[in-house]
């Protein structure tokens, strides 16, 4: 069974402490909706200063990996490539020594 899906205010008792749970399709369906969407409206522009916010790479890699797991390998290596592209000239590895 997938995780129930909530979009708008349960309007009784047992839809706010128990919603009813959505198929496993339909969760990821929701979830690749929720990031493609995601990444029609992210920032294209990276920032140093807001490291830690979710960026258009970090819907793109999340996005990658749903498709991996629900089999759909064509749309896997696109995603991955913008990925890892955008980190040769945004991104830096933070030496081990560092941590």
């Amino acid at each position: 069974m997938g995780a129930p899906i909530v979009l708008k205010t349960a309007t009784t008792k047992e839809g706010m402490v128990s919603p009813p749970r959505s198929t496993v399709k339909q969760t990821f369906d929701r979830v690749k909706q929720d990031l493609n969407t995601a990444i029609e409206r992210l920032n294209r522009t990276t920032s140093t200063t807001l490291r830690a916010r979710f960026n258009l790479y970090a819907a793109k890699a999340l996005l990658s990996r749903v498709y991996l797991y629900t089999g759909e390998w064509d749309k896997v290596i696109p995603l991955c490539n913008d990925v890892i592209a955008a980190g040769a000239s945004n991104y830096a590895l933070i030496p081990g020594g560092s941590l």
